[in-house]
């Protein structure tokens, strides 16, 4: 009995070893995230980055996934953590014009939580600054799956679907954005674009009650319409708003 009881004595103090270990490691991995951070908020993002790579190696992340039972294993704080340092490396990548880094590193965010709607759209925006306009559409989808309202998704794949000519997809966004807010200026704009480019479509198209007849405010400004996947060109309407700069 004494010899029993010593050995489930030592497998105790094993266990609570293990637990402290874990709890150090955890405890410094995330003081040196808020160092990483402090970096970013400081406009440092050299020593940021570097912070950021030095951290994926961190002995916290040493984890078997197989240990874990379905959603329990994005659900740790470890996971979280890694996502969310994937997030922001993924930033710093992007405002120091790496855009291949960036957007490896959002996809990774990415993979562990599908519900990251700024994410998305970064992943977006990093698309089309790589030219990439059908993945950045599909990007700016995986946003309105999320959340229907998104604004920025809305605003940004209205131009999209415009510039790369698919008129019908986006006849049907801007009825879901005028849907929303009737004044919206940029579903305005492009909708008077299209009707005058393809009226048959226009004309054709199942409008909601009274949609089709809503109309831009009255000012002349420039849009910017680009054509998959270089080719651009301007045109005038009227309307006080004008396209996102899609470069």
């Amino acid at each position: 009995m004494i010899k029993f009881s010593a050995l489930n004595a030592a497998d105790e103090v094993e266990a609570c070893d293990t637990t402290k270990n874990k709890e150090e490691l955890k405890s410094d991995a995330f003081q040196r995230y808020n160092s990483a951070l402090a970096f970013i908020k400081n406009k440092e993002n050299d020593k940021a980055e570097t912070a950021l790579k030095e951290l994926l190696l961190h002995p916290y992340f040493d984890f078997d996934e197989e240990t874990f039972s379905g959603s329990d294993f994005f659900n740790t704080p470890a996971v979280k953590l890694l996502t969310s340092i994937y997030k922001n490396l993924g930033k710093v990548h992007e405002e120091a014009g790496s855009n291949d880094e960036a957007l490896e590193c959002y996809l990774e965010a990415v993979s562990s939580d599908k519900t990251d709607i700024t994410t998305w759209y970064n992943i977006a925006n990093v698309y089309i600054k790589k030219v990439n306009y059908s993945l950045a559409c599909d990007s700016l989808k995986e946003c309105l799956n999320i959340d229907p309202s998104f604004w920025p998704s809305i605003d940004t794949l209205i131009c999209l679907l415009y510039a790369l000519g698919d008129y019908l997809s986006c006849l049907h966004l801007i009825q879901h954005s005028l849907s929303l807010n009737s004044k919206f200026e940029r579903a305005l704009c492009v909708k008077e674009e299209i009707k005058k480019e393809d009226p048959f479509l226009f004309k054709n198209f199942r409008w909601n009650e009274g949609l089709a007849d809503l109309s831009p405010s009255s000012s002349t400004v420039i849009l910017k319409e680009m054509k998959y996947p270089l080719e651009k060109k301007e045109k005038s309407t009227d309307c006080d708003s004008a396209l996102i700069p899609l470069l």
